[in-house]
């Protein structure tokens, strides 16, 4: 009569084999599912995929009493972008422009409290326009798909008559920012200057910082690259860094601000106490003034008197 196995022997070689096919699915999610776990575009609920679904005060522009109007820009690749043109009326050709490029999650209504702050304290016209997938827009979000985005947003904005293009600066809060110098690169002989606000240095270090695991796999899972480091040190328009003390994100900024040397304007404002969501909030008029006092280092204008406003403080 055969003798029967070790069960003890059996029972690891069985568990073993269990961790390993877990460990590809994991992997084969990891690589093949990136793009939902990082382009949250229907965040924070399915029922806020688009502005209109938002609570009052996010579903558009007007409801913070900003005119607007609402614009589509084709990309390179026929994707249709929806968006808001927030502006100044009769005098809109008259102030400064910013394009921002908006974080990983929720659609644009969610930058509304962000943009309602700019409009009225500082006077901009802002291009706030949803990436492929993201709110109206058409397409899938990827990296190869936003950087085609960040294109086709400056392009727009640099083309409307209705826009001074001696006045377009680039604006990139978080993943934002990332979007916003891959699209610098290609027009920074048009561009008055790039704003980045929380971002990271590449998107390698972003998951290096996560936990040990993910930072173990990551020459095998990454497929997402955003190399913004190798990007910022090309470019030679003026930069403005601004990074909350309490982000994860603020040494990032720090060493991109270190990579800025081909710029002949870098300047970088920290702001105490504020993490990743809240620096503009945080921030207060120091925010508000570091912005404007870069803008008008860079652009060299003098911009219309703006009556001074309460600082907002409504999300």
């Amino acid at each position: 009569m055969a003798k029967s196995g070790n069960p003890f022997l059996t029972c690891c070689w069985l568990t073993l084999l269990i961790l390993v096919i877990s460990l590809i699915v994991s992997i084969v999610f990891l690589y093949f599912g990136q793009d939902e776990l990082i382009y949250q575009n229907d965040f924070p609920s399915p029922y806020e995929e688009y502005p209109e679904e938002n609570q009052e005060g996010k579903r558009n522009p007007g409801e913070k009493n900003m005119l607007y109007e609402d614009i589509t820009i084709e990309t390179e690749d026929d994707v249709r972008l929806a968006g808001w043109l927030i502006h100044h009326g009769a005098t809109t050709k008259a102030h400064p422009t910013l394009i921002y490029m908006h974080q990983s999650s929720g659609n644009i209504g969610h930058r509304l409290a962000w943009a309602e702050n700019i409009y009225f304290n500082l006077g901009y016209n802002i291009v706030l326009v949803g990436y492929r997938g993201y709110g109206h827009s058409e397409g899938s979000p990827s990296e190869k798909g936003l950087q085609k985005d960040s294109k086709a947003m400056i392009q727009w904005t640099l083309a409307n008559p209705k826009i001074n293009p001696n006045q377009v600066f680039l604006f990139g809060s978080q993943l934002g920012g990332a979007v916003a110098t891959y699209g610098a690169e290609f027009f920074e002989n048009k561009l008055k200057g790039l704003i980045l606000e929380n971002t990271f240095y590449n998107f390698k270090a972003a998951v290096d910082d996560t936990n040990w695991l993910f930072r173990l796999l990551r020459p095998i899972i990454l497929a997402n690259y955003w190399p913004t480091n190798e990007v910022i040190a090309r470019l030679n328009i003026p930069m403005l860094f601004i990074s909350g003390l309490d982000s994860d994100t603020n040494d990032d900024m720090q060493q991109l601000r270190d990579l800025a040397t081909n710029s002949a304007l870098v300047e970088f404002l920290n702001v105490p106490k504020a993490g990743k969501q809240n620096t503009w909030r945080v921030g207060g008029r120091s925010y508000l003034m570091a912005i404007d006092e870069f803008v008008v280092k860079a652009n060299g204008i003098i911009k219309l008197p703006v009556e001074a406003q309460p600082l907002v403080d409504s999300i």
